[in-house]
């Protein structure tokens, strides 16, 4: 009995953070097109590759190139290129006159006054053996390796983002662990409510939507769960900090997404049905 009400408990908390994970989710999104953060990586990321941290120079010669601008939407710089036209580019804007000739594309690298990008050329053209195409893949190497590094940089903005807007939307809605838990562990009947719309959320699969999300968060309340600010804030010190740190729990919780909780979900239900099974077994 009481390992079901745990999984119980667990239940409804997970339900609570896929919902709220889910509206993370489409925040994140809205504000990486509105703010364009992939393409703003990548330009950084370029700029990191060529040498040319203000983008004055090569940089800049880069995206101006029609190779580059070919990748341009709607005047927006792209936030991917493929590898072969990182480097295409690259020996063109060396070469200046589209040579592939590889003495050309030597003496292009001599010249270079970017002291940075022309030594690590030349210990590509010291490895090509001769052959401009064996450059080009050297080049193309180069620039999955650096952009390996400029998708940490991406996944870790978007990680402190997904912070931020997990924080917002749990103190917003007052989605609070510590008074969730309460409810749902004091009140049989709304954990018996508040399973049953998980398990209906369950069998919605992966297409689960913001506007399900909203429906579901007034099932929620529907049934008896308080969430939202309608008692007012907590009066005193040790309530406060109970209420902070039930909501820093949930922000946490959110963040990690939908997808893991909808994948959590699933794994307890399972495991609540087996517990179930035995027990009945048990009783028989």
């Amino acid at each position: 009995m009481f390992g079901s009400v745990i999984l119980e408990v667990g239940l409804g908390l997970i339900l609570v953070y896929l919902l709220l994970g889910l509206i993370c989710t489409a925040v994140n999104e809205l504000l990486a097109q509105v703010f364009r953060l992939r393409a703003q990586t990548l330009a950084e990321g370029i700029r990191n590759i060529l040498a040319d941290p203000e983008a004055q120079g090569l940089a800049k010669l880069f995206y101006e190139h029609p190779l580059i601008k070919a990748f341009y939407r709607d005047g927006d710089r792209p936030s991917y290129i493929p590898s072969q036209a990182f480097a295409m580019t690259v020996m063109d804007l060396v070469t200046k006159d589209h040579s592939t000739q590889f003495d050309k594309l030597e003496a292009g690298v001599n010249g270079l006054g970017n002291e940075k990008i022309k030594s690590v050329l030349r210990v590509f053209l010291g490895r090509a053996e001769g052959k401009v195409e064996n450059v080009q893949e050297h080049l193309e190497q180069w620039f999955n390796d650096a952009t390996e590094r400029v998708s940490g940089w991406y996944k870790r903005r978007i990680q402190f983002i997904t912070l931020l807007v997990a924080g917002s939307v749990a103190g917003f809605s007052n989605a609070d662990t510590v008074d969730i838990s309460q409810q749902l562990s004091r009140n049989s009947v709304l954990r018996a409510a508040v399973v049953a719309q998980a398990e209906t959320v369950a069998r919605q699969s992966t297409a689960l939507t913001v506007g399900d999300t909203k429906e579901s968060l007034e099932k929620l309340q529907g049934v008896g769960l308080e969430i939202g600010w309608k008692e007012g804030p907590p009066q005193g010190a040790l309530p406060w900090m109970i209420k902070i740190f039930g909501l820093l729990l949930t922000t946490l919780a959110a963040s990690l997404g939908a997808p893991f909780w909808f994948d959590m979900l699933n794994k307890v239900i399972r495991l609540r049905s087996s517990v179930a099974a035995r027990t009945a077994e048990e009783k028989s």
